[in-house]
């Protein structure tokens, strides 16, 4: 099978998932090799951006040996979307020195008013005590990872992550929240997404996921004008002239919202994929018809779109 790279030609900026897209399995740093291509990219005019379950201070220590690979041109192109999409920042190149990080906050989603978030939250936590704990540092959604998730083999993160997920798949679907006043009732599921990215789990609001900092990243490169904008020729909403990368877009899965179609040009670097619901994203195959996957997909793809721009 051979992969359609040419629709390559018309993408303007780019958008990653970070741990298995960026990343190979299993692993928390991407290559040198694929941290260069990003360099070369944003040096030359394209936006890149990250958009993941982690927040801030998590993709920094992770991301962080590998500041110095970027360009002071390239940093002033590079961009992150925490908290699944929750919460974007652009790299501030005017502060901070050689090696050292410094975001501007550029959008912030909100939790839903319809279900009361300290509320949800206990009773989560409580749903969820058998085999996760929670994850602190998040403004927006909660993440939950399996319990002592940083001492057990990966293999049993994996699995248990599997597990928290079951466990959301019956709390959230159930979860209504009657308003007191006019009687009516909210039900979680119309309001939160969830999904599984393999060390862990993450719910949040639907309005202010990866799908939405599609959305916020192509209206932010749009109208911010100036150096730093982008002018993209189409203006249909959809967002196609953004790349969007993930690995896990299957109905469980935390970038099944990313990888949808909704918005961007969507490719799959994942394993899982037997469930896809929407548009199909595009999968990566080499040149000999192999296909690839995690950060190795992520890199041939890349490569083809410098061949592209």
């Amino acid at each position: 099978m051979k992969s359609d790279f040419s629709i390559l030609s018309k993408i303007k900026a780019a958008m990653f998932d970070y741990d298995g897209t960026l990343t190979m399995r299993s692993e928390f740093v991407p290559s040198d090799e694929l941290v260069a291509v990003l360099n070369d990219l944003a040096e030359n005019g394209v936006p890149i951006a990250v958009c993941t379950g982690r927040q801030l201070e998590s993709f920094q220590r992770r991301f962080g040996p590998h500041v110095e690979q970027l360009s002071h041109k390239a940093r002033e192109n590079f961009y992150f979307f925490g908290e699944n999409g929750a919460i974007g920042y652009k790299y501030d190149a005017s502060a901070g020195g050689e090696g050292e990080w410094s975001f501007k906050e550029i959008y912030r989603g909100e939790w839903p008013s319809e279900i009361p978030k300290e509320k949800f939250r206990e009773d989560l936590l409580a749903a969820t005590a058998h085999i996760s704990e929670p994850v602190e540092g998040h403004e927006i959604p909660f993440v939950l990872r399996p319990i002592n998730a940083l001492e057990i083999p990966i293999e049993d993160v994996h699995r248990i992550s599997d597990d928290i997920f079951e466990a959301l798949d019956k709390f959230i679907p159930a979860y209504e929240v009657k308003d007191p006043e006019n009687g009516e009732v909210y039900r979680a599921s119309d309001y939160l997404h969830y999904g599984n990215s393999g060390l862990g789990c993450i719910v949040g609001p639907a309005s202010a996921d990866k799908d939405g900092a599609i959305k916020a990243f192509y209206e932010y490169l749009r109208d911010v004008g100036g150096e730093g904008g982008v002018e993209f020729e189409e203006d249909d909403g959809r967002c196609r002239e953004i790349l969007v990368v993930g690995d896990n877009p299957c109905v469980r899965g935390n970038d099944h919202f990313f990888l949808n179609g909704t918005y961007g040009t969507s490719f799959t670097v994942g394993l899982e994929d037997d469930d896809l619901e929407g548009e199909v994203p595009g999968k990566v195959f080499d040149k000999n018809g192999q296909r690839l996957f995690h950060g190795e997909g992520t890199l041939y793809l890349l490569k083809e779109l410098q061949k592209n721009l």
